[in-house]
């Protein structure tokens, strides 16, 4: 990441640009996180397109309860943020009642699909990217923070969580 600052330009009417000076802020970016949030968002894409072809996004036991929630939040005999706190922590209620509004998305689920989905795509890439903070050298890093990503991506618990 580079930061780049521009001062401001001299009082002459001869100097019209000004004059821009870059700091290095950190490494280069790492390409492998573009690919692994990629490949976690088709994993992702795949696993809900599969829950919703066999109806069973809601499936969940508790799927349609926290859309009940987040829907009171949004629309409800007396809406706000009062709806939220009775049993789960709130912050799945408020992202999901940013969707819940929507008719179409709150009957079939996809309301709380799509935040799940952004969920498992976030984890799986800070996975990665904390695996590869933490292990050893560059190529042995890299290595260790692809299988250790892998590994979470592809576990069939974390694939029904993430479509449903």
């Amino acid at each position: 990441m580079a930061l780049t600052v521009h001062t401001f330009p001299r009082a002459t009417v001869a100097s019209v640009k000004a004059e821009r000076v870059a700091i290095r802020m950190a490494p280069p970016r790492d390409g492998m996180v573009l690919a692994v949030g990629l490949i976690a968002a088709v994993l992702s894409m795949a696993s809900t397109y599969y829950y919703f072809r066999h109806h069973l996004i809601l499936g969940y036991q508790d799927s349609f309860s926290h859309l009940e929630v987040s829907r009171r939040v949004a629309a409800g005999l007396s809406p706000g943020i009062a709806q939220l706190g009775g049993i789960w922590l709130p912050v799945p209620q408020l992202l999901q009642g940013l969707l819940s509004w929507n008719d179409v998305l709150y009957r079939t689920g996809l309301a709380g699909s799509a935040v799940s989905m952004a969920c498992f795509v976030a984890s799986t890439v800070l996975l990665y990217r904390l695996i590869r903070v933490y292990s050893g050298g560059v190529h042995i890093s890299e290595r260790c923070a692809i299988s250790g990503c892998s590994g979470h991506a592809v576990r069939p618990r974390l694939g029904m969580l993430a479509g449903s």
